[in-house]
Order: C-alpha cells, then sequence, then structure tokens
C-alpha cells in the first residue's frame, strides 16, 4: 500500500473569507492501476488509528464518503459485509499542528504642507530631480508623500489531508489467510490525495469539502496535482453533508 502521506505540506494559505462563506483552496491528486478491473461493491475501512471503524465519527465521514462514491457508480455493501464487496477503500485523515502564515501590506505615509513649503518642495523637485511628489490639499494643506509604511501581521494555519485507498479485498483477505496479515500485500486499485491549509482548527468540519473536491477524480488518474476552489456553502459539499 502506498504511504499515506503523498502530497507535499510546503502549502501556502489555502482558505480565504468570501460573502458566500469560507472559501478552500484544495490539492487533489488521483491515481487509478488502469490494469485492475473489479467490481463496484465496497466497505470503508479505516487506515487511521484515529478513526476507529464503527466509531460515531467514523459513520458521519463514511456516509459522507458513500454520497460521493454512489455518484460514481459505486455501491456500499450492506452492513459492511467483507466476504460481499469487491474494493476495500481505506479513508485517513490527518491534522497538522498549528504554524505560522505571514502577510504583509503596504501603505503610503503623508505629511502635511502649507501652499507656500508645497511651492517650495515642488521648485526644489524641479531642480533636484527629487521623487518627492507634492499633492495639492482642497481646502487645507497639501500633503507631502514620505514615503511607505510596510504592515505585516500573521495568521494561524493548520494542513488538513485525506487520504482514500482502494484496494482488492477479496484477493487481500485471500493472501492474509495464506500469509498471515503481517505479510499480506494489498493490491492499489485507484486512491485519491486531498490537502488544504487554512484557519479552521476542526479536521471534521473541511472532510466534507475534501470528499466534495475528490469526488469528480475517484478511480481516475490525474497525473499531477489538481487545484480545486470549493465554497463551504457550495451545493456540492451540501449534498455530501447529506443537507
Amino acid at each position: 500500500m502506498k504511504a499515506i502521506t503523498r502530497i507535499g505540506t510546503a502549502a501556502g494559505l489555502a482558505l480565504t473569507l468570501s460573502a458566500c462563506g469560507t472559501l478552500y483552496k484544495l490539492d487533489v491528486a488521483a491515481y487509478s492501476n488502469s490494469g485492475e478491473s473489479l467490481g463496484n461493491t465496497y466497505v470503508v475501512l479505516s487506515a487511521d488509528a484515529d478513526l476507529t471503524v464503527g466509531s460515531p465519527e467514523f459513520e458521519v465521514h463514511a456516509n459522507q464518503l458513500e454520497r460521493a462514491l454512489s455518484a460514481k457508480g459505486f455501491q456500499r455493501v450492506s452492513g459492511d459485509n467483507l466476504a460481499e464487496a469487491a474494493l476495500g477503500i481505506y479513508l485517513s485523515t490527518s491534522i497538522s499542528d498549528p504554524s505560522k502564515v505571514f502577510r504583509y501590506s503596504t501603505a503610503p505615509v503623508y505629511s502635511q504642507s502649507d501652499t507656500e513649503d508645497m511651492e517650495s518642495a515642488n521648485k526644489d523637485s524641479s531642480t533636484t530631480g527629487s521623487t518627492k511628489p507634492v499633492l495639492p490639499g482642497i481646502g487645507g494643506p497639501a500633503e507631502i508623500l514620505d514615503g511607505y509604511q510596510r504592515t505585516g501581521f500573521a495568521t494561524t494555519v493548520y494542513t488538513k489531508q485525506m487520504n482514500l485507498i482502494a484496494v482488492d479485498l477479496q484477493r487481500y483477505l485471500q493472501d492474509i489467510q495464506s500469509r498471515g496479515r503481517s505479510e499480506a500485500s494489498p493490491i492499489e486499485v485507484w486512491s485519491v490525495d486531498i490537502q488544504c491549509t487554512g484557519q479552521p482548527s476542526s479536521l471534521s468540519e473541511v472532510i466534507p469539502v475534501m470528499i466534495a473536491a475528490a469526488e469528480p477524480y475517484i478511480a481516475d488518474d490525474t497525473g499531477d496535482v489538481v487545484r480545486v476552489r470549493l465554497s463551504e456553502t457550495d451545493k456540492r459539499v451540501s449534498r455530501i453533508k447529506g443537507e
């Protein structure tokens, strides 16, 4: 099985706030083994020690994933019966420790001058080649551009990842029986990796957005990382949430 973390984490601030809610910018990379053609039935399994199969949190995300997979023609096996599923789809999620992203803005700085000073400054500018312009005031003193002030601010961000890995489940189960779980090696059929970096510290809040971003690329091959932009109020996200 491939390593869980495959999209690099050196991403910039990847979400912004808009009038339509939080706008997420997600990186999606999908892989498909075209040589493996199996059925469309599946069970959802966990590749995350903190996301136990059968737990309330797991079921919430498994149901969200089911809505995306159903739209792609896959059918979840009733009761998650392993013997009846062609695919085992492993779900893994993670969130990084907080980090700081620094941004800077630049604004002009003016000083005020009376009319006589303005005329003198303009005269000096024409004779000395000074690049400091003087702006005439309207009903008041003139303004002289003294320079620019740079202001910086820091934002706390978190990198969230989700990985979906579909394996040939029946072959894997047979391999476990014949060689033992420690020696068995699952054959990957397809996978999708999703990553975004931004302010929300709640992973569960972002997971339905990541599933919605992954949906078009399930069982497909992107060949490279694809940038997807989704608002939290997008109808695709609402459908994944079951709203």
